[in-house]
């Protein structure tokens, strides 16, 4: 190894001036998405009415754990609060990484800013620590815009064409959506190694040295190894790959870059406790295309068609091999609801069915936003005017001879982001999350055809206008981004926010909790609450619990109901209203194919007649957070096993009375009544023996549980 040339390189004008570039790209993309953020975060704060936030769903469940790492307490092996994993470790069920990197960060920030006023904790522990978490998640996903600099670069563009490149990443809608720190997300915590390992493949193409391989390997294992979805897209990376071999043959030194890549590959499907609890190692990607690419890279052959005949051959003949491998393996079990929703999408033609009952349960419940279908108006919102142009320079470009030839000698570098771009595109429009993968492609690929344009024109004035009108089209995109709102009008903000403060201030930690998938991870992340439901759907055991939860709640009887909940240790319910609701595509109702709703099931009776059920109470808030009403109804969980204890502690209670045992006599009329609070008997002793009527509170419910446990 030369290290007076490498000292030489790094030292040289041009790493400057590049480096310099990376930078402002990155924080050019941290002021514009900050304001983003910023906005939105300011619009939840005032539906509140508060200055809170929460994350959501998954997100809740990652602030949680970055938390506890903040703390020092660490993630445990297997999380208490959450009930139902089924034996699996919190690593297999989630990939961690981005939990330990924002921990640390919020260690440092405790390190060195001391708090001189006590912060407000009526919602959050610290809602200044939560702003640092978002900022240091941001300015961490704005590395990205900066890569996608170095990716044209590399692929021989001038820098300001690459600078160009690196703008639009920074300001279009498909790259932002997901991306402002507003969401705690894997894919946000991925996405700059992902887009590092695809900027260094062509730089590991064109040099002669290890170092740009290991670079290459290092990415792309940090980008497995903590996000599944990174495996997958290298996948289709790979394919294209292969399309390149068969237009321009075998090249030894790409050859070595893939085997290494691949046994980065590999080496992240064995070592993350994630991967090998879903058996990645048996996914598509490692076993078909990846083993294609590299073994095509061993066979040279002149002759197009015959490069052809043998990509097809080797490839068919590997995705026969893995299909039997596969097969009803743990891998296709894992990932079957994703496979199973593909083909539902394709059967219903992307549409989906006003009738619940033409799809399984795991598709009407994945069916929903996040992997919903996309529509002309969310792919007009998220892909405005650089994906409309990029197509319109493609197209137009093959007109005229000089842009095709251009396009044409330069399409051995830009083939690959071609193409991902059109497949995610696609991929797009049956999931509406691919647009991320789309978007990344496309910032390369609208940048490098500018450039085709630009390199065909012969004049001056020709060039710049070119460049000027590239230029009109990520000023477009930027300024579409910021006319984009999220309506959280209908979100519920300000009654969950009043939730969790009432649940904080009543001391639920360590309370078992069941409620909807969307609001258990944020009574686990604020009010340390132990919960059933959560949205790891990848767990086999998870899904069903899933399915049974529903089908219980729209089909099964309540004393059915009451049943699971015992089973399950649970002390309360958390019903979030509207159920019972005219049925629409997204709702549990349809989830439930319940097309008539049943007077006696559980729904029904929760959401208009809750004094009618035997098994479980109603708690009724406090006057201050009385409205939560409208979306949410609270309920104690009465065992249906200790109603008839609960009476005999009643009566056993005046005995004691009568006796003039008085202070046993209260301790059984209150044991009793917070056991069982709908019976006459248990009540009618309370008030005898105390003097005066019960009014239970969930604080009261809390303590006596607490009571209860530390008595066992």
């Amino acid at each position: 190894m030369d290290y007076s040339k490498i000292k030489k390189i790094l030292y040289s004008k041009k790493v400057y001036f590049h480096s310099a570039a990376f930078i402002f790209c990155v924080l050019f993309a941290f002021c514009f998405r900050g304001y983003i953020c910023n906005r939105e975060i300011a619009a939840v704060k005032k539906e509140v009415g508060a200055d809170f936030a929460p994350f959501e769903v998954e997100s809740a469940i990652m602030y949680s754990y970055i938390n506890a790492v903040a703390d020092g307490k660490g993630i445990p092996e297997y999380d208490p609060r959450l009930k139902l994993t089924h034996g699996f470790r919190v690593d297999e069920q989630m990939s961690l990484g981005l939990e330990y990197f924002l921990g640390w960060g919020l260690r440092l920030r405790r390190s060195l800013v001391k708090q001189k006023i006590p912060p407000n904790t009526d919602y959050e522990k610290n809602p200044a620590e939560t702003s640092w978490i978002i900022n240091q998640l941001l300015l961490w996903a704005c590395l990205v815009p900066g890569f996608v600099y170095l990716w044209l670069i590399f692929i021989n563009c001038p820098w300001h064409i690459a600078l160009l490149g690196g703008i639009l990443c920074s300001i279009a809608p498909a790259a932002v959506a997901r991306h402002t720190g507003q969401l705690i997300l894997k894919g946000t915590f991925a996405l700059p190694f992902l887009a590092a390992a695809l900027a260094f493949f062509p730089l590991a193409f064109k040099r002669k040295d290890i170092i740009s391989i290991v670079l290459v390997m290092f990415f792309a294992f940090c980008a497995t190894i903590f996000w599944d979805a990174s495996q997958f897209v290298l996948g289709v990376w790979a394919i294209f790959e292969i399309l390149r071999w068969i237009i321009y043959g075998s090249n030894e030194r790409r050859r070595n870059v893939f085997i290494a890549v691949y046994a980065a590959l590999i080496i992240a499907a064995v070592i993350s406790p994630y991967n090998r609890a879903h058996y990645a190692i048996l996914s598509p990607a490692l076993l078909v295309a990846w083993p294609t690419l590299i073994g095509l890279h061993f066979i040279k052959h002149s002759n197009f068609k015959k490069r052809v005949l043998i990509s097809c051959i080797l490839f068919g003949a590997l995705t026969v091999l893995h299909t039997a491998i596969a097969y009803d393996s743990h891998f296709a079990k894992s990932y079957s609801h994703f496979s199973s929703l593909a083909k539902a999408k394709l059967i219903h033609f992307n549409q989906k069915p006003a009738d619940p009952e033409k799809l399984s349960f795991e598709q009407r419940f994945l069916w929903t936003p996040g992997l919903h279908s996309s529509t002309w108006k969310t792919t007009m919102n998220l892909f405005p005017y650089a994906f409309w142009a990029f197509l319109m320079l493609a197209f137009t470009g093959t007109c005229f001879r000089k842009v095709r030839g251009d396009i044409v000698e330069k399409l051995k570098y830009s083939l690959v982001p071609i193409g991902t771009t059109l497949a995610f595109f696609v991929f797009h429009v049956f999931f509406v999350r691919f647009h991320v993968f789309s978007a990344l492609a496309l910032n390369v690929a609208f940048a490098f055809l500018v450039y085709s344009w630009y390199q065909a024109a012969r004049k001056r004035w020709v060039k710049i206008l070119i460049f000027i009108l590239a230029l009109s089209v990520v000023t477009l995109e930027g300024m579409y981004t910021l006319k984009l709102h999220r309506n959280y009008k209908y979100s519920y903000s300000k009654e969950t926010a009043d939730m969790i403060k009432w649940f904080r201030s009543s001391q639920t930690d360590d309370n078992v909790f069941l409620a909807d998938m969307e609001i258990s991870p944020l009574l686990k992340a604020y009010c340390g609450a132990k919960i059933l439901m959560q949205p790891k759907f990848e767990l086999i055991k998870i899904r069903k619990n899933m399915e049974k939860y529903v089908n219980l709640m729209f089909h099964g009887s309540e004393r059915d109901f009451a049943d699971y909940c015992v089973k399950h240790d649970v002390n309360f319910v958390v019903f979030s209203r509207g159920k019972v609701a005219p049925m629409h595509k997204f709702s549990y109702r349809y989830m439930a194919n319940a097309k008539r709703i049943k007077t006696k099931s559980v729904a029904y009776l929760m959401e208009g007649y809750p004094r009618s059920m035997r098994y479980f109470y109603e708690i009724i808030p406090p006057k201050k957070f009385k409205k939560l009403n409208i979306r949410y109804r609270i309920f104690k969980v009465i065992p249906p096993d200790k109603r008839s204890t609960a009476s005999y502690a009643a009566e056993l209670a005046m005995e004691y009375y009568h006796a003039g045992k008085f202070k046993l006599a209260r301790k059984l009329a209150r044991t009793a009544f917070l056991t069982n609070p709908k019976s006459k008997k248990t009540y009618l002793a309370f008030y005898k023996i105390m003097g005066h009527i019960p009014k239970p509170t969930l604080k009261t419910f809390c303590k006596f549980y607490k009571q209860q446990e530390m008595e066992k």
